[in-house]
């Protein structure tokens, strides 16, 4: 070892190499996902022993006439051989040891170190290939480290043998052609991750300098062939030194990493895999939301059947919708028992179907409650009108959904009672919504059938009674079938809740492309780290 050999230190740091999985192979088999990682490594170490294929030494005539030109002139060239009158007499240059001694050493020493702060996290941004490639170069260069380079014996045919695990990491990163460039692509991406490296060029220097063939000075790449020639007296490039078609040597399935940062990963997936779901589960409830909203020429969202709701009521005295958004207290008041006066009695008693007779669809226990509670804020936004100073607008209600020191009492007073009628709205629209979705679709019989209860909403088979038959009713539902029916008002719950911008409603809408950017980044992300089968589940589940 010499003065630029690491501390024992980082070597001594276990990793999940060929060793390790012997180990859990004879000792300690592993289940499901962390045994197929196992075994998908396993056959990559396996492959990488065989990387290399068979060669023979050449016979004397043949290195005589055919191979010993090429050689003398690599060996002149690269500075890896001493140049020699006869021919048997070739053997390495002592130049070579003192120059991985004082160079590629240290340069191996820095590059171990970048990529060791590179690889704790650059499985977040690399795909399953950039990540192993970088770390056979970071093997490499602790193979490099460890290695006694002084050579005693100049003229040792079988000094090749002291080299094999090294040479077997140098040749995984040439097994195929492009597998260097996309090594530094992906060094110089991951760079960009380390805020304590400023210099990537130098970094990518030195990366160059490792694998890279250089006859400036004795080089791994000719040193390795060298070594090659001199146990073989062949002449060599480096594809004669790979078997093209050894199978996979690095893997593209799972992550060759350490086993803390196998667990993180693992973690990440499972995170992932949880906030993906929840993201579809948004992204669902925005796309059942948009359903239910018409929109103008402009792609905006029409609110005229609410004003057409509002202005045609049974009442004497008619309404002006525009008109009445000067005073936000009564505008809300009406709406809200509008919805309780037109929609009370399929909701919560019932209706007249011709040639069946009067039918109840819901169950009291349904929407009772909610419509009770409505009529108390109904009856309370009445009163608190004569305690309000002048006209409360309907911009002075919006302005109030912005954060403000001074409110006056009474209009936050209303603000709450509008805010807790438009969860009331919500929350029955949401209900509605979810029966016209979950509803297994049919006529049910006339003759035996019950009215709804809020259980169904918890995955029961059902089906809404009488969808397909037309309501008479002297009000707005009239005339429509009862599934036309349930579908207006929902419409009506959610078109108020936006108008009035419940914020995690009209919010809610404002999400959807932040929301499909999210969903399309997280399945980037698992599509570079999980496996393909978890992918896949993924996106069965989420359509």
């Amino acid at each position: 070892m010499n003065e630029f050999a690491f501390k024992e230190g980082p070597l001594k740091e276990r990793s999940f190499n060929e060793t390790t999985y012997e180990e859990r192979s004879d000792h300690s088999p592993q289940q499901g996902t962390e045994q197929k990682k196992a075994d998908s490594l396993g056959r990559v170490w396996k492959n990488r022993r065989s990387i290399k294929p068979f060669h023979t030494q050449a016979s004397y005539f043949r290195y005589l006439f055919l191979e010993y030109r090429k050689i003398r002139y690599f060996g002149n060239v690269t500075h890896i051989f001493l140049p020699r009158i006869v021919p048997s007499g070739i053997q390495l240059s002592r130049d070579v040891g003192t120059t991985f001694t004082t160079y590629l050493q240290p340069w191996s020493v820095e590059l171990f170190e970048i990529l060791s702060s590179v690889l704790s996290t650059g499985w977040r941004y690399l795909d399953k290939k950039e990540f192993n490639l970088l770390v056979v170069l970071k093997k490499l260069c602790e193979k490099i480290v460890k290695t006694d380079f002084s050579l005693p014996d100049l003229k040792n045919r079988n000094l090749l043998e002291k080299y094999r695990s090294l040479e077997m990491l140098f040749l995984v990163l040439h097994y195929r052609q492009d597998y260097p460039e996309i090594l530094i692509s992906a060094l110089k991406r991951a760079l960009k991750k380390v805020p304590d490296i400023k210099d990537s060029q130098s970094v990518v220097l030195l990366v160059r300098r490792i694998i890279n063939r250089d006859d400036e000075l004795p080089s791994l790449y000719n040193f390795l062939l060298g070594l090659n020639m001199l146990k073989y007296r062949r002449y060599f490039e480096i594809n004669d030194l790979i078997h093209a078609n050894s199978g996979e040597v690095v893997s593209e399935e799972v992550f060759e990493c350490e086993g803390e940062t196998y667990h993180e990963i693992n973690q990440c997936i499972a995170e992932s895999r949880k906030e993906l779901l929840s993201l579809q589960k948004k992204l669902l409830e925005i796309q059942h939301l948009k359903q239910y909203l018409p929109l103008d020429e402009k792609g905006e969202i029409d609110y005229k059947i609410i004003e057409y709701f509002y202005e045609s009521n049974e009442q004497r005295k008619k309404c002006s919708f525009t008109e009445d958004l000067e005073d936000v207290v009564d505008l809300s008041a009406r709406l809200f028992g509008l919805f309780v006066n037109s929609f009370e009695n399929i909701l919560n008693g019932k209706i007249h179907i011709p040639g069946v007779g009067n039918v109840e669809l819901f169950a009291r226990s349904f929407f009772q409650v909610d419509l009770t509670k409505l009529k108390y804020i109904i009856e309370k936004l009445g009163k608190i009108t004569y305690y309000l100073e002048s006209h409360f607008t309907f911009e002075q209600y919006l302005a109030l959904l912005q954060p403000r020191k001074v409110v006056h009492r009474y209009e936050a007073e209303a603000k709450q009672l509008i805010d807790e009628g438009l969860v009331l709205l919500h929350d029955m629209g949401n209900k509605l919504e979810r029966i016209l979705r979950l509803r297994t679709p049919g006529e049910i019989g006339t003759e035996e059938y019950e009215p709804l209860e809020p259980a169904l909403l918890n995955g029961r088979y059902f089906h809404l009674p009488f969808e397909g038959r037309i309501i008479r009713y002297r009000n707005k539902l009239g005339g429509k079938t009862v599934l036309e029916a349930l579908s207006f008002i929902v419409r009506v719950c959610y078109l108020i809740c936006m108008f009035f911008h419940k914020p995690d409603v009209y919010g809610l809408l404002a999400e959807e492309e932040a929301v499909k950017e999210n969903i399309e980044s997280k399945l980037l992300l698992l599509g570079r780290i999980a496996k393909p089968e978890i992918l896949r589940e993924l996106r069965l589940l989420i359509g």
